[in-house]
């Protein structure tokens, strides 16, 4: 084809393109070329037809054929040659210009992600290395291909972007090394690329090609990098290096726990539990290892499953337990048991501090006559959990309306009246009411129970009965402390009592309550509560809307379950209900009778929980202090004293303010957690933010924390080939991006640019070449010679 270029006098290098000198404009020339188009068909028209009838006289009809098919010819040959002629006139020459190959950018990532082996990949080399042996492979074969279409500028980009030049790329290649470790530390691939556009704004090129695992850690992403290259122009190609499949990544959080119990207690500890890359890559039910531990002891240990999906992340609930024992201060680790590969572990674990308090309990009974759930209920209380010093872990005060002037003398426990004074009431921890007439108290001793419950946080258990609990306090003070509607309640009838059996059954709630835990391992605790021998005697109310529903029993028939056992939040107290007043024959459990005793024992040191904590402190917190961008930040907000805690579920509001603009969000309360109260935001912008707490007002310093969103900063953390966000910005740019080893196809298929102009060329003409002077004589001969052939003049 060069040949062919320089033979017919268009041969020389650099960009070319033609012009013309004919002045008429083109609507002028195009009308003059088919006015002389109709004329010369009409003249030859008529000489065709003439010359046809001489030849319809000869005899042979192939020669009449063979002669029309010629004389056809006689007008393209006109027209031909009025063409070559008309090309003449127009004056056409070639503009050219003096030109150089496009440049063609090669980047290559040196930074911290670049040192990794993939050993998946089934090379030893580490992700650097193979990009070098890639490009300088049988001696730099693909180096020198490109080199002939472009012109080839190496750069190496990390923290910073660094030009090698475009001398001797091989000789650079083979002399490059990875970053120094101040500069690898993170990635600026958007950055980089976006600085390295705005430097190539005044020269042309063809394309950038990248060769890159795609991690971006600081600065702008990629795809603000491929918006730039759009709008310039430059196409973006990427050659992925490394492994697409996710590293593996454990990283516990928002851990929750009681920081103060009793001895005895089962203090159960609640988490949450990340895996990055886990079900992306990973099969369906993912699961991973977490233990309790002080310090090399393990107390529990559960295999959680990663059934939640977060962004990139599977996500699971943690939830161990212990049995408190020892009283003192204690200091435990949650800890993800790290999984084959996993080179991040700082996330791997949280402590928890955990306070065991040895603190005497006072219970107040008040009841109306001796059932046998008061007096199973008073035997147990009384006997309390002896401590090695002998002292009870309850204080018990009994209350009989229906009782003897020598009961109280008779019983240690016993007092001959309820409080008089407020006062009194106040000094308790735990209030029980069975089946007591409220007649039998004064209307302000009513609305002492009610300040017992609303201001001093104080805990009140509600035992039902056939005479007076819940049907007699209806319009008393007492009946808004109730968490059952007793507009819609159904009581049982005297003749029914044992005709029909009333199952107890755990609801979700219920199965989370630390205190209905009767076993030490939670699955074994739904079988021991179904086998609870069954009640006969049930109040069916429905409960309130914000009342938490811990057992019910099933009425079949498509009706809802009865409540048994239910609680709920009112003022800076607790109220525990019970349907029924048969708790008694739970003492009767076929695996023992210590499951009865564990129930009761367990509820009220719950209920009693508040004396605990008597400090006012309120405390806002994060589950971190920085955040890599897109990571959601829980928040967590926690009353030492449950009495300062709202009663509400979303009565605690935070204030967020960053950058000068403020945001604000309102928090719920944890599942059966009083005096804890989460939430938590997505996707907040970078930078750094104080939250603080808006309402309620804490009565001391004003509780505040501090957190930072900033790009990730630990390259180390995430290693996998980002193929997906190069595969965006390269088809936002026209270009394409796959892995190392297709690097062959890739280049085959790169863009061949635009040439750089450096200087403009003396025109060429070409409208008076001999090949148009020859064109134009070949087609006058060839018309004069079919004209003779014919007898035409």
């Amino acid at each position: 084809m060069r040949q062919l270029s320089r033979w017919l006098g268009l041969d020389g290098d650099g960009e070319r393109s033609l012009q013309y000198s004919w002045p008429l404009p083109a609507w002028l020339t195009i009308l003059l070329a088919l006015a002389t188009a109709v004329f010369v068909l009409r003249c030859y028209r008529s000489q065709i037809r003439a010359a046809l009838n001489m030849h319809d006289s000869q005899p042979s009809s192939s020669e009449r054929r063979r002669a029309r098919r010629w004389l056809r010819l006689l007008p393209l040959l006109r027209l031909g040659s009025l063409a070559v002629l008309a090309w003449m006139m127009f004056g056409a020459s070639w503009r050219r210009y003096e030109t150089d190959l496009p440049e063609l950018l090669l980047v290559v990532d040196d930074s911290q992600s670049m040192a990794q082996v993939d050993g998946a990949e089934g090379s030893p080399a580490n992700r650097f290395e193979q990009v070098r042996q890639r490009l300088l492979d049988d001696d730099g074969r693909r180096l020198r291909r490109l080199s002939q279409r472009y012109r080839l500028r190496l750069l190496f980009l990390a923290d910073d972007l660094r030009d090698a030049g475009a001398g001797d790329i091989q000789k650079a290649l083979r002399q490059a090394t990875l970053a120094p470790t101040s500069r690898r530390a993170a990635t600026r691939l958007g950055d980089g690329l976006s600085e390295l556009l705005a430097a190539q704004r005044t020269r042309t090129t063809a394309a950038m090609l990248v060769f890159t695992d795609g991690v971006n850690t600081v600065g702008r992403s990629l795809r603000d990098a491929a918006d730039d290259a759009k709008r310039r122009g430059v196409p973006l190609w990427f050659a992925g290096v490394g492994s697409e499949q996710f590293e593996q990544d454990l990283r516990l959080a928002d851990l929750v726990y009681p920081t103060t119990v009793f001895p005895g207690d089962l203090a159960q500890l609640h988490a949450k539990l990340y895996l990055q890359g886990g079900r992306q890559q990973g099969s369906h039910g993912d699961t991973a290892m977490v233990q309790l531990r002080d310090g090399d002891r393990v107390l529990d240990e559960v295999e959680v499953a990663l059934d939640q999906q977060e962004g990139e992340r599977a996500a699971g609930s943690v939830k161990l337990s212990y049995r408190a024992e020892q009283p003192g201060d204690h200091v435990l680790s949650v800890v993800a048991v790290a999984r084959e590969g996993e080179r991040n572990l700082a996330n791997n674990q949280v402590q928890a501090e955990i306070s065991v308090r040895d603190e005497t309990i006072r219970v107040l009974m008040l009841q109306g006559h001796p059932s046998f759930d008061f007096q199973f209920l008073r035997n147990l209380l009384s006997q309390g959990l002896r401590r090695d010093e002998g002292d009870s872990a309850f204080a018990l005060t009994t209350v009989l309306q229906d009782s003897d002037p020598e009961y109280a003398s008779q019983d240690a426990h016993a007092a001959r009246v309820f409080p008089a004074t407020r006062d009194e009431l106040m000094s308790y921890d735990v209030l029980i009411i069975g089946d007591a007439d409220p007649g039998g108290l004064s209307q302000s001793q009513q609305e002492d129970i009610v300040a017992f419950v609303e201001q001093r946080g104080g805990a009140l258990v509600l035992l039902s009965g056939p005479h007076f609990l819940p049907r007699a306090w209806r319009e008393t003070p007492l009946e808004p402390l109730l968490p059952v509607d007793l507009g819609n309640a159904e009581f049982p009838h005297e003749e029914a009592l044992l005709d029909r059996e009333w199952p107890v059954r755990l609801t979700l709630l219920g199965a989370d309550a630390p205190h209905l835990q009767l076993s030490d391992r939670p699955e074994d605790n739904d079988a021991l509560w179904r086998k609870m021998p069954p009640l006969y005697w049930l109040v069916r109310a429905p409960a309130k809307p914000d009342v938490r529903v811990l057992l019910t029993a099933p009425r079949g028939d498509g009706q809802p379950d009865s409540p048994v056992v239910c609680s709920r939040y009112y003022g800076a107290g607790l109220v525990h209900f019970h349907a029924t007043d048969e708790s008694y024959r739970w003492s009767a459990h076929p695996a023992g009778r210590q499951f009865y005793a564990r129930y009761w024992l367990q509820t009220l040191r719950q209920l009693s929980r508040a004396k605990l904590g008597e400090s006012d402190g309120v405390e806002l917190a994060t589950d971190a202090e920085r955040y890599a961008r897109g990571q959601s930040v829980r928040f967590r907000v926690k009353f030492s004293n449950l009495r300062a805690a709202p009663a509400e579920s979303d009565g605690v509001l935070l204030s967020l303010e960053s950058g000068g603009r403020r945001r604000q969000l309102r928090l719920q309360r944890s599942g059966q957690r009083r005096e804890l109260f989460e939430g938590r935001l997505d996707e907040l912008p970078d930078g750094s933010y104080r939250a603080w707490l808006a309402d309620p007002v804490s009565p001391g310093a004003l509780p505040t924390c501090s957190f930072v969103i900033e790009p990730p900063q630990s390259e180390q953390t995430r290693l996998r080939t980002d193929l997906e966000a190069m595969r965006e910005a390269a088809k936002e740019t026209g270009g394409r991006a796959v892995m190392l080893p297709q690097l062959d196809d890739l280049l085959d298929d790169l863009p061949s640019g635009r040439q750089l102009r450096i200087r403009p060329l003396p025109p060429q003409p070409i409208w008076n070449s001999w090949w148009a002077a020859a064109a134009l004589v070949a087609l006058l001969t060839g018309e004069w010679l079919l004209r003779r052939a014919n007898g035409l003049p």
